[in-house]
């Protein structure tokens, strides 16, 4: 039998440390750590047909290249797939934080659904035996909207926090409120694969990181052998500790985008069109000077302090009081223990 564990993480839940620091501990990996030697994984066949769509390169100095097939796509993969569990591993892990395709999970019903289509074709090709399990990391709802609301997100550039609080929990319009609830995702999970599913809340990652661990190895039912630095280290964070009273400081990172840049670029896609360079044109010194001269870069600054704060952590506490407590019932987490209803 092929034990494998999926981890779909969410944005900002502790996905980048389970990924990066726990589940290279926990068996054979399909999609190695984005830290890995040589890992490009703009090139791997897993993001070709998970989130090419999702996730598109906005550099205009790369070279535009035509989509694959999607039909060729899945079948590479499904090759890939098969090759892997050849190596008679006990246990494969899936951890890939942009499974969903990004935040607003607008990818997440096709990816949940395509990955089980090839999984049955691989079990009823070969005729082995797949065991899977999900494994999901959380965080509370306002704290989840504060620190994706300051990591880079343009939906939010014109857009103060104190508005989207508002949008989120406009009854009338639920377009924002779904960006951030997770029993749907849980119960399509439930639907599609019928498997046990893990919650893991980054609030008991945070607060006891040794039980975080126990629940784990006992969900996989195996022990992880993993070194104090990595069990105690954090990971992919955008916020520091106030020395007055240890209150959390966002970073708020924004693109900053000249407006030359935009006339080099559509220029550079005129120059590319009339195919006035040569095949090696990616490797021209004087363009990759210019792009890095001129391509957008990252802004930081320390966010502004929230007003009424303890007002909108209400807010956002009662707009999904009952559908994390829903999530709760049909997994079996202890989310109350952690204010989550």
């Amino acid at each position: 039998m092929i034990n494998l564990f999926i981890h779909p993480g969410f944005p900002k839940t502790g996905s980048s440390y389970l990924k990066r620091k726990v589940f290279k501990h926990a068996g054979y990996n399909l999609y190695p750590a984005d830290d890995t030697p040589g890992f490009n994984k703009f090139e791997t066949i897993h993001f070709k047909l998970f989130k090419k769509d999702l996730q598109l390169n906005k550099n205009p100095f790369n070279q535009i290249r035509q989509p694959l097939s999607h039909y060729y796509l899945k079948n590479e993969y499904k090759k890939y797939l098969i090759n892997c569990f050849a190596k008679n591993e006990n246990y494969y892990v899936l951890s890939d934080s942009a499974f969903f395709g990004d935040f607003q999970l607008n990818g997440s019903s096709k990816s949940l659904y395509l990955f089980k289509e090839i999984i049955d074709e691989i079990i009823q090709e070969k005729k082995i035996e797949i065991k899977i399990k999900f494994i999901v990391s959380i965080r509370n709802q306002f704290d989840f909207i504060r620190s994706i609301y300051n990591y880079t997100f343009e939906h939010f550039d014109k857009m103060s926090f104190e508005h989207l609080v508002e949008k989120v929990c406009d009854n009338r319009d639920k377009s924002f409120y779904y960006f951030f609830e997770f029993e749907s995702i849980i119960k399509s999970i439930k639907k599609i694969y019928n498997c046990e599913i893990l919650i893991l809340p980054i609030e008991k990652l945070s607060e006891n990181p040794d039980n975080y661990i126990k629940d784990l190895e006992k969900f996989l039912n195996f022990k992880l052998k993993i070194p104090s630095e990595d069990l105690n280290s954090k990971e992919n964070i955008n916020y520091f500790n106030n020395n007055d009273g240890g209150r959390k400081i966002y970073l708020t990172k924004r693109l900053s985008t000249s407006y030359l840049y935009f006339v080099l670029s559509k220029f550079h896609v005129t120059l590319k069109k009339y195919d006035f360079y040569n095949k090696n044109f990616k490797k021209s010194k004087l363009l990759n000077t210019i792009n890095n001269i001129f391509k957008p870069k990252t802004k930081s600054k320390i966010e502004k302090k929230i007003k009424n704060e303890l007002e909108l952590r209400k807010k956002i506490f009662n707009t999904y009081l009952n559908s994390n407590r829903e999530m709760a019932r049909v997994t079996g987490a202890d989310l109350r223990k952690y204010n989550y209803y």
